[in-house]
């Protein structure tokens, strides 16, 4: 397949190293593609197109280079039209052209915000369920379900957030997305268990590449490396995990016993858990994506949230 704008860029379409090869079934591109070559040179493509949507006419399916699937099925839809576009980042006509990725990509989607509230609140209500469901008898502690919802705050949303920023700035494009089997799962797990087991899934944040990176170059005209991209977002929830743990320990051995020190108890326990099963190297988890990449990266971060994970579920 070859895209040309007035006769300035030509070539086939490549994902990472991999090129899309000839599928031999007719399709029509995405009429969100719009493509501009400022004075011959790469680093000034400006490119806006309909990743998932061209994929699935291909019938290629939602995957690129090195990124996993779970991480790139962000609903095509919101990015079929320009006009779309034009109006998300509240620009039109030529100047479209000339925002660059990051002017569209850096703003929440319709809808994202509604749903990240949502997975807080569920997941918030499932880890602290019996002090809730006690606090209306006279049984649970209020001020356990305030330190939850801190703590899912910091230890989840702000995990998932981190995936995000981390993705924008290198040029992606990202959105948090609700699991709705995994909100069922959630509540039902929880529900029938009595607040005894925990499942969370509610979300995650979905990256698909912007133009600069599907075509091999990012915007400063760079050459991109999807493996170290991939490693850098994947090691940002984590690293927000850790950085986190690190504050609300220090924070519980300067306060006295009280609210603050169950907030700071929560927020630790939290982060340590989710940050130290994220960093595990197994298919789909942040960590084997790091360590894949970078062995001492990926060290750095694990091995002090192994360390305390065990600390405080086994010696104290």
């Amino acid at each position: 397949m070859e895209v040309e704008e007035s006769g300035t860029m030509k070539g086939p379409i490549h994902a990472g190293p991999r090129e899309i090869p000839p599928t031999g079934k007719s399709f029509k591109i995405p009429t969100s593609i719009i493509a501009r070559v400022e004075d011959g040179r790469i680093g000034e493509v400006r490119i806006y197109f309909d990743f998932l949507g061209l994929m699935a006419q291909l019938g290629l399916g939602p995957s690129t280079g090195h990124f996993q699937a779970n991480r790139i099925g962000m609903a095509w839809e919101e990015f079929t039209t320009s006009s779309h576009l034009a109006k998300q980042s509240e620009i039109s006509g030529s100047n479209l052209l000339n925002s660059g990725p990051q002017a569209v990509s850096s703003q929440f989607s319709s809808g994202e915000i509604l749903s990240i509230i949502v997975a807080w609140l569920v997941l918030s209500v499932a880890i602290t369920y019996q002090n809730l469901v006690g606090s209306l008898t006279g049984t649970g502690s209020f001020d356990v379900v305030i330190a939850g919802f801190v703590a899912t705050a910091t230890g989840f949303i702000l995990h998932e957030m981190g995936h995000k920023y981390f993705a924008i700035r290198r040029g992606y494009l990202a959105h948090f997305r609700l699991w709705i089997w995994g909100l069922v799962l959630t509540i039902s797990v929880v529900t029938l268990s009595g607040g005894g087991l925990v499942f969370g899934a509610p979300g995650a944040v979905y990256i698909a590449p912007a133009a600069a990176q599907f075509y091999g170059y990012d915007s400063g005209g760079r050459t991109v490396d999807p493996e170290e991209d991939n490693m850098i977002i994947s090691a940002a929830g984590p690293g927000i995990n850790l950085a986190f743990a690190i504050g609300f320990l220090v924070m519980l051995f300067l306060v006295q016993p009280g609210f603050l020190s169950t907030v700071a108890l929560y927020g630790l326990l939290l982060n340590v858990g989710l940050g130290s099963f994220n960093m595990l190297p197994v298919s789909l988890l942040d960590g084997a994506k790091i360590f894949r990449k970078s062995i001492p990266i990926g060290l750095g971060i694990a091995l002090p949230l192994w360390a305390m994970f065990m600390i405080f579920n086994f010696v104290i």
